[in-house]
């Protein structure tokens, strides 16, 4: 089975704070298992980890921004990703500094995260929000059960139009969205997939047909919001072409689409979007050619540095093959796994 084989080959050679993740979310371990909770020691000693808490203020914000690379945002995303329990007191510490000083939810993207909060595109808080919800934290935090009722809104208002034309129209050789009308970010899709609160059957079969119809749309050029006269780049670029190809994907392409269909095996709607499963067997056939082992070279910038919109890798460095294999074998193990497809 190539779960597994994927399994068994992670377990054996991957960082830990990759073990740690796939006996917790691919297995299903709680965090206190012994074989899970023994791994926290070395995740705390992994470089990055350590050269980010050696930067935590008194006040337990990391970094001297928020949005953007190097940002709060970049550290939230890596320390969850790195699997360090949000119960670490500085960890808890950073998290706490999220909600205690709201003025620094702008820190490095300014009045345009106000803007897009107020037009429904997802803005500051909704950054903030997603970022509480991966910790694991949507039961606390009422921002992050407010996020979810406007991320559902963004979708649903995709199915509130009949043509892609509605949507979008041409300014200064741009495309903007038409006032009035709502395309879903990227952390829309992110809030709900950490989420488990809005998941009934209804809600789910909403945000199914809302992706399926971007799937079968043609692929929507960068977008811009236009707001009094001032074009706003969106976080719009990975929900507006899911129909792709996997032999066309350039190597930074690969890198949106990991991380969109995790978003989306995470969300509960992959296996039901006949275009996206089609893009799973394709994973599956890659990881099968392998033996569990994704074996195509890829090689970008935005698979380490850690920003907004990019970083997926958790080893140190690609400098060694197996390194590169981990970090590739287990995102599309991430993606078999929680979509349910082709688990055998």
């Amino acid at each position: 089975m190539v779960i597994q084989s994927s399994t068994d080959f992670l377990l054996e050679y991957a960082c830990p704070s990759t073990r740690s993740r796939v006996l917790r979310e691919v297995l299903g371990l709680p965090r206190s298992k012994p074989e899970v909770a023994a791994l926290q020691a070395a995740i705390l000693n992994e470089p990055a980890v350590r050269e980010l808490l050696a930067c935590q203020e008194a006040d337990g914000w990391i970094t001297k921004t928020f949005h953007g690379y190097e940002g709060m945002e970049a550290t939230i995303r890596l320390l969850c990703e790195k699997d360090l329990d949000p119960g670490e007191p500085r960890f808890a510490a950073a998290l706490e500094s999220l909600q205690a000083r709201p003025e620094r939810l702008y820190w490095g993207i300014g009045k345009v995260g106000r803007i897009l909060d107020e037009l429904g595109f997802g803005g500051s808080q909704t950054i903030c929000a997603f970022l509480l919800a991966q910790a694991g934290l949507e039961a606390r935090e009422p921002i992050v059960r407010r996020e979810v009722s406007l991320a559902l809104s963004a979708f649903r208002g995709l199915l509130e139009c009949p043509s892609l034309s509605d949507f979008f129209e041409i300014y200064r050789d741009k495309s903007i969205l038409r006032p009035d009308t709502v395309w879903p970010s990227i952390y829309h899709l992110r809030v709900l997939a950490f989420t488990q609160s809005w998941r009934s059957q209804e809600n789910i079969d909403l945000l199914a047909k809302s992706v399926a119809r971007i799937s079968a749309w043609p692929p929507i050029p960068e977008v811009h919001i236009r707001d009094k006269g001032q074009l706003i780049a969106s976080a719009l670029f990975p929900m507006s072409d899911l129909s792709v190809s996997l032999a066309s994907l350039t190597d930074a392409g690969w890198m949106f689409w990991f991380q969109r269909m995790e978003l989306l095996a995470r969300a509960g709607v992959l296996e039901l979007i006949p275009a996206l499963v089609a893009q799973v067997s394709e994973l599956k056939a890659f990881l099968e050619a392998g033996n569990g082992v994704f074996t195509k070279r890829l090689s970008h910038a935005y698979f380490k540095n850690w920003g907004a919109y990019s970083g997926l890798m958790l080893e140190r460095d690609w400098r060694s093959k197996v390194r590169r294999e981990c970090d590739l074998t287990f995102r599309s193990l991430l993606i078999l796994s929680m979509s349910h497809l082709m688990a055998a």
